[in-house]
């Protein structure tokens, strides 16, 4: 455990709320801080800001979608870049400062026109040498962003998770900088050929499925066998804050910052895990600490993190034995059971 570990939320209070933030300052004896922006771009800014001075390069994502942002997260945080956010017709003008800001001279866009337009691109382009990283789908495109990095036989360990889904592929970020491998996705069932082909021509020295077998199916964990000489292994929990909290335990010990973010939207995680680096991402929703993540915080800091739960003034009925710990009670219009 470490003394005087820092909380840190990605996110304003309409994703994770004050309440939220506050119960969290009894986690730990460091600083509980959010860092927020007013909308995902401006919020995406603000990670940027408070993780670099400058650089040389910087990715740019659509902030309406989470495929390409979380695989480039990885690598971006190897390359020691950011990660920003843009309008699929139009730069944010938020992005625009903070690229000005950074100094960068290079900018890559990640995914097709559909998701980054030319518009877009040639905004760019009149100030910065500009690429592209793109595919048919999200799986080409995950794929791409991967080969556009890592080297054959050169990747210790490839992670692999839904594609559909994006907690489990958010919360691996850091274990993918931990052990400088890429974020590949999958269908629930079968696997793409995309992915295929870029394991085929990584061959790993392992493979890390994250999330279990209702998020990635056994069918799918025996078919990624043949693409690595060592074990394809899960990791996996309970729900999507215990699966983040089983990936952090695989990270380096004694982290000085501790990341959150909403587990039920994407936007203002994305730039986190260039930040982020190789400290842990857990997960939390906009009014509740789920009982994983508590645990989790605990176990880092050494001190005493009970999780919040989310109250409602209806019944709410459970299954005897049921950890109440993880109950999430939303707020409906009439009593449920």
């Amino acid at each position: 455990a470490s003394d005087g570990v820092d909380i840190v939320v990605l996110g304003g209070s309409s994703v994770v709320s004050d309440p939220v933030v506050e119960h969290l300052s009894s986690c730990t004896g460091g600083t509980v801080a959010r860092i927020a922006g007013r909308d995902r771009y401006a919020t995406a800014t603000a990670v940027s800001k408070s993780a670099f001075d400058s650089a040389d390069i910087a990715y740019v994502a659509v902030g309406t979608s989470y495929p390409e942002a979380v695989a480039a997260g990885p690598i971006a945080a190897l390359r020691n870049a950011p990660l920003l956010l843009t309008r699929t017709e139009s730069l944010p003008p938020e992005t625009r400062t903070e690229l000005k800001r950074l100094g960068v001279s290079e900018v890559i866009l990640l995914g097709g026109t559909g998701a980054v337009s030319s518009a877009v691109e040639a905004d760019l382009a009149a100030s910065y040498e500009v690429s592209r990283i793109t595919g048919t789908d999200r799986y080409s495109t995950v794929a791409a962003i991967s080969a556009s990095y890592f080297e054959p036989n050169e990747v210790p360990v490839a992670y692999v998770a839904r594609g559909d889904l994006f907690p489990d592929a958010l919360a691996g970020g850091p274990a993918a900088v931990t052990n400088n491998g890429p974020v590949l996705l999958t269908d629930q069932t079968e696997l793409p050929t995309a992915t295929a082909a870029e394991l085929q021509r990584l061959a790993p020295d392992s493979i890390v499925i994250l999330g279990g077998p209702a998020a990635v199916a056994d069918d799918v964990r025996a078919s990624l066998g043949q693409y690595t000489k060592g074990e394809v292994n899960r990791l996996a929990g309970r729900d999507r804050y215990d699966t983040a909290a089983v990936i952090s335990s695989t990270l380096p010990s004694g982290p000085n910052t501790i990341y959150l973010a909403t587990s039920e939207n994407f936007p203002d995680a994305l730039a986190g895990v260039p930040l982020a680096g190789s400290d842990p991402l857990l997960l939390v929703s906009d009014k509740a600490v789920p009982g994983p993540t508590a645990n989790r915080i605990a176990a880092i800091t050494g001190m005493p993190c009970n999780p919040r739960v989310r109250v409602s003034t209806f019944t709410t009925y459970y299954t005897p034995g049921q950890d109440l710990s993880l109950i999430h009670i939303s707020e409906p219009t009439r009593p449920t059971r």
